[in-house]
């Protein structure tokens, strides 16, 4: 039996199921967001960018906090 054809979240075409991500984004979508992604980090502004710096530092801050309590 055929698997039924579902919708890209970002373009809307028509994929079958098992061509869209977990999140349900195509192929040609996912390069595009892979893109974007790596012209924001290798520019350092943006917002995944920023989003990126903003978990970076959190992480970093417990690393930090962590440590302090073994010392």
């Amino acid at each position: 039996m055929a698997k039924p054809l579902q919708y890209c979240r970002i373009c809307g075409d028509k994929h079958p199921g098992q061509e869209l991500s977990n999140r349900g984004i195509c192929g040609r979508c996912g390069d595009w967001l892979f893109r974007i992604a790596a012209e924001q980090m290798q520019a350092k502004r943006g917002p995944i960018y920023e989003k990126w710096r903003r978990n970076y530092i959190a992480s970093m801050e417990a690393t930090i906090s962590k440590m302090r309590k073994e010392v």
